[in-house]
């Protein structure tokens, strides 16, 4: 499978896979095509030692030659290296392989497991640099989806009337001069709502059910209004305030990815603040060990934690962790915290060092006391 972020459905499946031949293949790439060589040679070369480490674990040659044909056929596939993101992330196991282009940076590593390393993946889904822009001025509505990968595609708004900025007319020519002077702003911001309605009810249709945040790109008189009408949950307060038709698409892009950065960031801080509240009455924690525990019980609301750490170990049906020294059963406990977590139907959120202050590797809020644990 060629694709970008894993849904959280296929990260479940994913995470519950189980091979003594599991590779998981994390490394930087680059959207500049020049630059695609140099990561091909880096895969090749992770590859290989990959499969050496799984030679001296005991790994029959059947399973290493199909984990062999997998990348080979990965190589060939010209369509896939045309279009690269920053970061390149390949799970491969004998008959199976999973190849991911990700917009957030990645450390280089390569693990061999009888598990997917899926840390990293897990922050694709935690902060997916996805989103929409509704561009608004007197002409129309145009509604983009933002993706990392690629640049914004235009979606087609359903329901709006050929001439949409008819609905306009009241406010520039009413054809009774006393009246419009009589009318005056009040008039203007009542007809710029009722315009702004139609393209909000058209909006809803198109995204409804979406989690995505929604950036607002419009002129002064355009972005109150369609404040006032808006009720998609996550319209962020931080718009555009410019002419759409001032702006080319590439600008665009890059100023919703700054708000996109700037609302992950203060969506960290308020669970930080939260997390404070829940610690201070006995409903957050940072100790791995009650981490684990509580998430082996289905006690864990939310899981924040750092992409990069390892801690090895195991964790028994009973949620107690247990280092005996064997790399064939030890595995990243925190991988395994996160994956309980989502089993349990919690939220997960794995976040780049230091982005959680000083709560260490893993923290989290929780449903219920541990003493009922």
């Amino acid at each position: 499978m060629l694709a970008s972020a894993p849904e959280i459905t296929e990260l479940k499946k994913l995470a519950l896979h189980r091979d003594p031949a599991s590779v998981s293949i994390y490394l930087p790439s680059s959207p500049i095509p020049n630059e695609v060589p140099g990561v091909r040679i880096a895969l090749k070369s992770a590859v290989a030692d990959a499969v050496a480490r799984l030679e001296s674990d005991g790994i029959d040659a059947s399973s290493r030659q199909s984990i062999l044909d997998a990348i080979g056929d990965l190589d060939q596939d010209e369509d896939f290296w045309d279009h690269q993101s920053n970061s390149l992330v390949v799970l491969v196991a004998p008959r199976m392989l999973n190849a991911y282009r990700l917009a957030s940076d990645v450390r280089e590593s390569v693990v061999t497991s009888d598990r997917f390393e899926i840390g990293p993946l897990l922050r694709s889904i935690s902060y997916p640099q996805c989103g929409y822009a509704l561009a608004i001025n007197a002409r129309g509505a145009r509604l983009f989806h933002l993706s990392p990968n690629r640049r914004p595609r235009e979606l087609t708004l359903n329901g709006l009337p050929d001439d949409l900025h008819s609905v306009l007319e009241f406010t520039v020519n009413e054809g009774d001069a006393d009246r419009a002077g009589a009318v005056g702003g009040s008039g203007q911001r009542i007809e710029h709502q009722k315009y702004c309605r139609l393209i909000q009810d058209a909006v809803i249709e198109r995204i409804d059910g979406s989690d995505l945040p929604l950036i607002l790109v419009a002129t002064d008189d355009f972005e109150p209004a369609y404040r006032v009408v808006n009720s998609y949950p996550k319209l962020l307060e931080t718009g555009i305030r410019l002419n759409p038709e001032s702006v080319d698409p590439a600008a665009l892009d890059a100023r919703a990815r700054e708000l996109l950065e700037q609302h992950y960031r203060e969506e960290l801080e308020a669970w930080r603040e939260d997390f404070g509240t829940k610690q201070a009455h006995g409903l957050g924690t940072s100790h791995l060990e009650e981490v684990a525990k509580a998430a082996t019980f289905g006690a864990v609301d939310q899981l924040v934690f750092d992409q990069f750490a390892r801690v090895e170990g195991y964790i028994d049906d009973d949620g107690i962790i247990h280092d005996d020294g064997s790399p064939s059963r030890s595995y990243n406990i925190l991988d395994a915290i996160a994956v309980r977590v989502l089993e349990k139907g919690g939220i997960v959120r794995a976040v780049n060092p230091g982005d959680a202050g000083n709560l260490g590797p893993v923290s989290a809020m929780l449903r219920y006391s541990l003493a009922n644990v």
